[in-house]
């Protein structure tokens, strides 16, 4: 069996998404996670990130585990004599830094996609049970929170429109229109579960703020996915950002990002890990989106 999942973005919706009803812009990105298996004569896993190769040994913590578990439970599912490999080194850089684009979420998408084929084959499942399967493992893997709008973009491919909640939803957006922009990446990486412990003490602390921020993003992310069609919704994504910054210095979780060349960015998600820049003048290495999400055969 073959799999290839791409990597995802948020562009905008940060903390939103994870509050019930929060909307939020996601897409696919061209960087893909693969799952190749092929015959053998025991079941054996490696994956290779990071520049690592390593032997999956049944470690109950290990979202592999986590995942084949919980469809045994579901759909009484059993592992056959293969040899698997998980490759992402591709969401890593050569010194070892993550490029952000949420390949956890893509290693849950491979797995539950690898442990569920037999029944996808028969069409017995489709896309959705993918869905619901690869954000509860990935939830309990990231100790019981997550939006899954990584799962989502991951999954389905494209641009979409994610709604947050105990059962998100994502809707594809088939006709838009993609400005020239490109993705860069800051020097230090930004750890999502602290951003989101210090954005909970906010909500604890000052819930007007949340309340009025929370307004703001339905607002502005509905504002830009009816305008996604034209131009008009970058100038919106502009403005959204404004929303963003202020966001980030009141939880002491920095939300700018100063690019080289002359122009704007946004940075995407929790922090300045990753942005999305928009150049006055347009270069090369534009960003393209993923059109299709995960595929298999």
């Amino acid at each position: 069996m073959n799999i290839k999942v791409p990597g995802n973005i948020l562009i905008a919706g940060e903390y939103a998404v994870t509050l019930g009803g929060g909307y939020g812009l996601v897409a696919a990105v061209p960087t893909y996670g693969t799952l190749v298996s092929s015959a053998s004569d025991h079941f054996q896993l490696i994956s290779k990130f990071n520049g690592k190769a390593v032997n999956w040994k049944g470690e109950s913590e290990s979202l592999f585990t986590i995942i084949y578990e919980k469809a045994q439970t579901i759909y009484n599912v059993n592992l056959a004599s293969e040899a698997v490999l998980i490759d992402t080194n591709d969401f890593s850089f050569p010194d070892g830094r993550k490029k952000g684009y949420g390949s956890s979420a893509v290693v849950a998408v491979l797995v539950s996609i690898y442990v569920l084929k037999d029944l996808l084959k028969s069409g017995q499942l489709g896309y959705d049970d993918i869905f619901s399967l690869a954000l509860q493992g990935h939830r309990i893997f990231q100790g019981g929170t997550g939006s899954g709008y990584d799962i989502a973009a991951s999954l389905y491919g494209g641009l979409g429109s994610f709604q947050g909640g105990i059962i998100p939803s994502f809707h594809p957006i088939e006709s838009y229109y993609w400005p020239p922009c490109q993705i860069l990446n800051g020097s230090n990486p930004v750890r999502t579960v602290s951003s989101m412990r210090l954005f909970c003490e906010l909500q604890k602390k000052d819930s007007q703020y949340i309340e009025t921020f929370f307004e703001q993003n339905q607002r502005l992310v509905s504002l830009m996915i009816e305008n996604i069609a034209s131009p008009k919704w970058v100038s919106i994504l502009e403005e959204y950002k404004q929303l963003a910054v202020a966001l980030g210095e009141k939880i002491g979780v920095p939300a700018e990002f100063s690019p080289m060349e002359k122009g704007w960015s946004k940075c995407l998600g929790a922090g300045n890990e990753l942005a999305l820049y928009f150049p006055e003048i347009v270069l090369n290495q534009l960003l393209s989106l993923s059109p299709s999400g995960a595929v298999w055969n």
